[in-house]
C-alpha cells in the first residue's frame, strides 16, 4: 500500500470552506436550521444566510441568499415557521424579525427597530416575540447632537438594551 504525501490546503481553499453555526432543531425533530457562513469572493467579505436540513430527505437547502446576510434561526413552537434576523429594508443596516413559512416562499418583517434588534425568543403559543433592543434616544440627547454634535458625558450618560 502506497502512503500518499501529505497535501496541505492552500490560503484560499482554507478562506473558502464554509462554517456552520447557529443549529437549532425544530420542535417535533424534522428539521435543523443552522447559519451557513461563505466566503463572497467578489465583495471580499464573508456571507452568512440560514439553511435548512431536512431528516427525512436528508439534504440542506437555503432558507435565506443574497447578499444579505441572515442569522439567528429560531423555530416557531409548531414547528411550522422560522424566524431569523436580518437587516431591514430601510437601508440602516439594523437587524430585524423576520419570520418565513417553511413551506411558504414569502418573508414578513416583524420588527422595525430604529436601532435594531439584538436577539428573541418566540412567545410560548407563538403568536408573537419577545425581543432586545437598543432603547430609543430621548430627546435631550437628540438636541444636544443636534446643536454641539456628538460626544459622550463620560460616566453620566447611559443607554440601555429594553425588553419588548
Amino acid at each position: 500500500m502506497k502512503v500518499k504525501a501529505k497535501t496541505y490546503l492552500s490560503i484560499e481553499e482554507i478562506i473558502s470552506l464554509p462554517a456552520v453555526s447557529s443549529a437549532n432543531i425544530s420542535d417535533d425533530g424534522k428539521n435543523v436550521a443552522f447559519v451557513k457562513k461563505t466566503a463572497n469572493w467578489e465583495d471580499n467579505t464573508y456571507r452568512n444566510h440560514v439553511w435548512i436540513y431536512e431528516k427525512d430527505k436528508g439534504q440542506s437547502y437555503p432558507l435565506t441568499d443574497g447578499d444579505i446576510d441572515s442569522t439567528h434561526p429560531v423555530w416557531s413552537p409548531d414547528s411550522k415557521s422560522i424566524a431569523y434576523l436580518s437587516p431591514g429594508g430601510d437601508g440602516a443596516n439594523k437587524n430585524q424579525i423576520f419570520v418565513k413559512l417553511i413551506d411558504g416562499c414569502s418573508e414578513v418583517q416583524i420588527t422595525d427597530e430604529k436601532e435594531g434588534v439584538n436577539t428573541f425568543k418566540w412567545e410560548p403559543t407563538g403568536k408573537g416575540f419577545y425581543y432586545i433592543a437598543q432603547s430609543k434616544e430621548c430627546e435631550e440627547i437628540k438636541k444636544r447632537k443636534e446643536r454641539y454634535g456628538d460626544f459622550h458625558h463620560v460616566g453620566k450618560e447611559h443607554q440601555n438594551n429594553c425588553l419588548y
